[in-house]
């Protein structure tokens, strides 16, 4: 079983980026497991939820803590019956997803995780401005864990999916994802990223 495991920021805002996400994987994941989280005291926009049943996401709503390495974690933790795991985010959509089941069966076994290309960035003409390798797909076996970029025991800023020990990994060009966003999304998650490193 492929299992697609995401956190979603629950607000109404992020319901049209998430409903183009998995408008783009739709039909190519065998179970879509989404954490939508809300602060503390507030509910999940009814936006967001009508986006979850659509798409008949295997969803929870979670309190939002702040802490990205563990919400990768406890997200990833519910995807226990899969054998392969992909990742991605509200604002990122998969290009030739009929590809992915492919590319697991042709790796097999042997491979823990499968890097893909992710179109970070474009500039006004849609050319790709930052582009890089992230590891999408890894074999539900226990050899990768999410990490903080500064450290595990404090709130995260960003959070890397890393390997816990020697494992055997391939890069696959069948299909990439692609990241959507715009200046005002980006100066939102610099704002965001600015309180957390003050915590």
């Amino acid at each position: 079983m492929l299992a697609l495991c995401m956190i979603i920021k629950g607000t109404a805002d992020e319901a049209p980026l998430l409903d183009n996400c998995l408008k783009s994987i739709s039909g190519h994941v065998d179970r879509i497991f989404l954490d939508l989280n809300a602060p503390k005291g507030k509910k999940v926009s009814p936006k967001i939820l009508a986006v979850a049943k659509k798409y008949k996401t295997d969803y929870k709503e979670v309190e939002w803590t702040g802490n990205f390495v563990q919400a990768r974690t406890d997200n990833f933790a519910r995807a226990k019956d899969a054998d392969w795991i992909m990742w991605l985010d509200a604002d990122d959509t998969v290009t030739n997803p009929e590809k992915i089941k492919d590319v697991i069966a042709v790796a097999g076994k042997d491979v823990d995780g499968i890097y893909i290309n992710y179109e970070y960035a474009h500039d006004n003409h849609g050319n790709i401005t930052v582009e890089h390798d992230v590891a999408r797909l890894i074999q539900n076996n226990g050899t990768h864990e999410w990490k903080s970029s500064f450290s595990d025991s404090e709130v995260t800023v960003h959070e890397t999916l890393n390997p816990r020990r020697r494992v055997h990994s391939a890069k696959n060009e069948e299909f990439w994802v692609v990241h959507h966003s715009n200046n005002e999304r980006m100066d939102a998650s610099l704002q965001r990223n600015i309180k957390l490193l003050e915590q």
